[in-house]
């Protein structure tokens, strides 16, 4: 009967959340990071797209000397 108890009340508790293990918070500080950086980097691009609108000379500049860079970095 004692065998019978236990293995319902150890079932019945709540499920820890972070799993048995202790990896599963990991897990959820790692998503959680991932989505405040996806977050950021929304915004960045958003700041970016709205630059090269303002100024389309001055982002083309940039992108033509990133490519010469590039391209002189990938030939070595």
């Amino acid at each position: 009967m004692s065998t019978d108890n236990h293995s319902q009340a150890t079932q019945s508790q709540p499920a820890d959340q972070h799993g048995d293990s202790g990896t599963g918070g990991i897990g959820c500080d790692l998503r959680e990071a991932a989505n405040e950086l996806l977050e950021q980097t929304k915004g960045l691009r958003a700041e970016l797209a709205k630059q090269a609108r303002e100024h389309p000379l001055a982002a083309f500049g940039v992108a033509f000397a990133a490519g010469v860079l590039l391209a002189r970095a990938l030939r070595r």
